[in-house]
């Protein structure tokens, strides 16, 4: 049986300036686990957007690998501009396994 994939709500965008040039969206892990080199989709106003995710940020740990449900993380996504995500999209993705 295929593992249920994981789900996330936006709850603020950040952006990192050029050389880095990364979107940082913040949230709770609703359902599942992601981890980073996961690919996701996230779905904006204007469309969905396929994103890689290559890393996260905990509160009060730093860098962590992986994000489980209840768990508050910044996603720190590449494949994304920081105009298109917004507050209340949803990050959807398939668990690994």
């Amino acid at each position: 049986m295929t593992q249920p994939g994981f789900r996330f709500t936006v709850e603020e965008v950040f952006y990192i300036k050029p050389p880095v040039d990364r979107v940082i969206l913040v949230g709770t892990v609703q359902e599942g686990t992601v981890k980073t080199g996961d690919t996701a989709t996230v779905e904006c106003k204007a469309g969905p957007v396929s994103v890689f995710v290559e890393g996260f940020e905990a509160f009060k740990q730093g860098d962590v690998k992986q994000a489980t449900k209840g768990e508050q993380v910044g996603l720190k996504l590449r494949g994304i501009t920081k105009d298109q995500p917004s507050k209340g999209d949803r990050v959807i993705g398939k668990s690994g396994g």
